[in-house]
Order: structure tokens, then sequence, then C-alpha cells
């Protein structure tokens, strides 16, 4: 694997020294922080390629901190690994959310650090296949224009014709707006899911709705993110790259226990 600058944040300074013991003889470059606070400053003034972040730590827990870097243009889209002794349900679907690509449980060993690692970094030449759902022509224009370049782009203007064109190909993520005719996006996505076919693929509503009850509306459907029009382009490529790169760990690791039994 090529050598990587990875940034490593905890507030155990043995946890920080292993780390640094299994890391830096395989080349790579090893920058360590022992809070959130720092660790964003690091992010911000160095070029990083991996974060290894503690969960529970005081001032800034690894959650708080994590929730930060995405509401930064320059730093959002750093791959991230937790490190966690242990967590609650909440903290893992709070960082399944903000992004994290992987969990490792310390005391953490060599091999599975590198095993990790080697899953995060593997290159993926193909575009991903991103489905657009919206009953405007004119954002049909606009998601093109943000997202073309990086991904296979289709859109759909219902739905329902969005639904027919998934039984033909199943998108690797759909961008979902709200309010549409006929068929809204929550009642789209309680179809989706009703197909086991389906169930897996990742959706993000982009909207211009601003009602705080329509974002807890999303989520407890089983949207992975809320992106409000209009937005900023460079995060919201970002956003989208991050719950891409969180599928493909996924699925890497079902294909990985699939293969053990």
């Amino acid at each position: 694997m090529e050598k990587k600058n990875i940034l490593v944040v905890d507030d155990d300074a043995m946890n920080l020294a292993t780390a640094k013991h299994i890391l830096e003889p395989k080349g790579h470059n090893v920058m360590i922080c022992s809070d959130g606070k720092s660790c964003i400053q690091a992010l911000l003034s160095g070029d990083v390629d991996l974060l290894l972040l503690d969960i529970e730590m005081p001032g800034m827990s690894g959650l708080e901190a994590l929730s930060k870097i995405r509401e930064t243009p320059s730093i959002a889209d750093i791959k991230t690994i937790f490190l966690t002794a242990s967590t609650t349900r909440e903290n893992l679907t709070e960082a399944l959310r903000l992004g994290a690509l992987d969990f490792i449980r310390k005391p953490f060993k060599a091999e599975v650090l590198y095993e990790r690692l080697d899953k995060v970094f593997t290159v993926n030449t193909s575009k991903d296949y991103v489905l657009a759902i919206d009953d405007e022509q004119i954002n049909h224009i606009m998601v093109k224009q943000i997202f073309g370049i990086r991904y296979n782009i289709e859109c759909a203007l219902s739905g329902e014709e969005a639904l027919s064109m998934m039984e033909e190909k199943i998108p690797d993520l759909i961008l979902l707006d709200y309010h549409m005719p006929q068929m809204n996006g929550l009642e789209f996505m309680e179809k989706m899911f009703k197909n086991p076919k389906f169930e897996d693929v990742p959706v993000i509503f982009l909207t211009a709705d601003e009602d705080p009850k329509t974002e807890v509306s999303v989520f407890k459907a089983g949207a992975m993110d809320y992106i409000r029009k209009p937005f900023i382009a460079a995060v919201a490529l970002q956003r989208v790259n991050r719950i891409l790169e969180f599928v493909r760990m996924r699925k890497a690791l079902a294909d990985r226990m699939g293969g053990d039994h």
C-alpha cells in the first residue's frame, strides 16, 4: 500500500504510542493529537489522508469533532475510522451518519489495523451510478452540472419513473426531492424499501424544505443525509462521496463475512 499521512487522535497516550509503533514501520507518516480541537487544527494545517479518531474524549468527543469537520468544506471529505473501546448503538448510528468508514476496537492489533487501512484505500476506478429524482427538470440540469463529472447521473421526474428505472439497474445512491406530486419523497422511500432488492440503496434528500420536522421524518424513514437547497457544490459532493465510500466499505465487510461461512 502507498505510504499515507495518518492523523491519530486519542486522549490516551498509550493508544497514540501503539498506533505510531504499528504504522511507522510500514512507512506511514503518523501525526498525533490528544483532543478534538487540536485534531481540527491539524487537519486544517496539514495534508492528511486518513483520520483515526477516538469516540470518547473529554471536552469534545470524536463524534462532535467529526461533525465540525463535516461542516468545514476544506476538510469535510477526510476518510475517518473510529477507534473505540465500547460505545452505544446511538453513537454507532451517529458515526455512520457522519460517514465513518469503519470501527476498530481497542486495544487493537497490528494485523487488524493493516487490514482496515487496505480496505479504506482500495481504489475504485468505475463511476458510481447516482439516480436523481425530482419533478423539476431545471433541477436535473443543476444536478448533472454539479455531480456529472464525478458520477454517472441519471434523472427521473417521479417516483414511479424512478422505480421503473431501478428495475433495470440498481443505483449506488439516490438523490431525492421531498415535495413531488402523486408520490412524495417519503412515500417513494416506503415503497422502495418494501422491495428487498433496494433495501440497501442509500438515499440523500436534496430539497428546499426548511421545516425541522421534515428533516426528522426523513431520517426516521431511513435516509442517510439531508441537504438543503441552495447548497454549496463542494460540500454536497463531499457528503455524497462520503456516503458512497461507506457503502463500499459495508459491501466489502459483508463479502468478507460471507466468505467466512
